[in-house]
């Protein structure tokens, strides 16, 4: 039995939560958070809309590969 379960469980939650909502910009709406490439969601802990850098990231290892 792990008797630090129930921390690591709420650790994990709250590290879900910040790099879901709170290190990224809010938007109002979805038009503001629109941007070609990415992919915008509606976020259920603040109630406003983000991006997902999914993307971008995707294409900036690859253009670092092909440089090397």
């Amino acid at each position: 039995m792990n008797k630090y379960l129930d921390i690591s469980r709420k650790l994990k939650t709250k590290r879900k939560v910040e790099r879901m909502c709170v290190l990224k910009k809010r938007y109002d709406t979805n038009e503001q958070a629109f941007q070609k490439g990415q992919r915008v969601y509606r976020c259920p802990h603040c109630k406003g809309w983000h991006r997902s850098g999914e993307l971008s990231e995707l294409v900036s290892v690859c253009h670092k590969r092909i440089k090397q």
